[in-house]
């Protein structure tokens, strides 16, 4: 891995470019006939033959603002068409962007590489996101019908402004099948041990630690 660097520029910006032009050579576009025209456009922006250079007057400053600006906007203005809603502020991307982009670059640069690196097609898993905001002086709940099935897993998890995990004392950072949730009446909807026909509605809190959490929302 360090070959792949070697000669690299110490701006970041440009390091990621040169880092791209690199693994372009053996990354083709899926769509065969997205070839040339990915080819022309990247030999526009400087990457050709695995190398970069910084095109004539091209302040990357000014760039990568405006990238971002326009990945933002495009993003927003096409979000119905990649994402289903699922009601309450839940969103789905839908199965035909989901993992395979094809030729969808634009859901690929504005929502994938930014908060679903490495995502599998719908056949495998499926990624429910709450886009609604969560403030620290608030608690709350999540409330499932029913246990979801489970050929594989599932879990809840919580993403900070940054796209990481939210730090915690607990060091809890999701919870799911494999935690120790209890229905109402104090039995484990996932028992550690055999198989339970149990089902029924459930529900996870959701608040900041300098609150201490009812007796009830506590797994034993």
């Amino acid at each position: 891995m360090s070959l792949l660097f070697d000669g690299f520029s110490t701006d970041r910006t440009e390091m990621l470019l040169q880092l791209t032009a690199r693994l372009s050579v053996y990354n083709l576009p899926e769509v065969g006939s997205e070839i040339p025209m990915v080819a022309a456009i990247l030999r526009l922006a400087g990457l050709s033959q695995g190398s970069y250079a910084t095109p004539s007057g091209v302040d990357l400053t000014s760039a990568m603002m405006d990238a971002t600006a326009t990945i933002a906007l495009v993003s927003g203005a096409q979000f119905d068409k990649y994402f289903l809603d699922l009601g309450n502020n839940w969103s789905q991307m839908r199965d035909n962007y989901s993992g395979d982009f094809k030729e969808n670059y634009n859901v690929r640069a504005s929502v994938i590489a930014e908060q679903g690196y490495l995502q599998l097609t719908a056949d495998q898993a499926i990624y429910p996101s709450y886009t609604g905001n969560f403030t620290s002086d608030n608690s709350y709940t999540i409330t499932f019908s029913g246990k979801p099935p489970v050929n594989g897993f599932w879990s809840l998890t919580v993403y900070g402004d940054t796209g990481f995990l939210v730090a915690n004392s607990w060091k809890v950072y999701s919870l799911g099948d494999r935690s120790a949730i209890e229905y109402p009446d104090g039995s484990l909807v996932y028992p550690t041990s055999g198989s339970s026909d149990t089902d029924g509605e459930f529900t996870l809190l959701l608040q900041t630690l300098d609150t201490p959490p009812p007796e009830e929302y506590r797994s034993k």
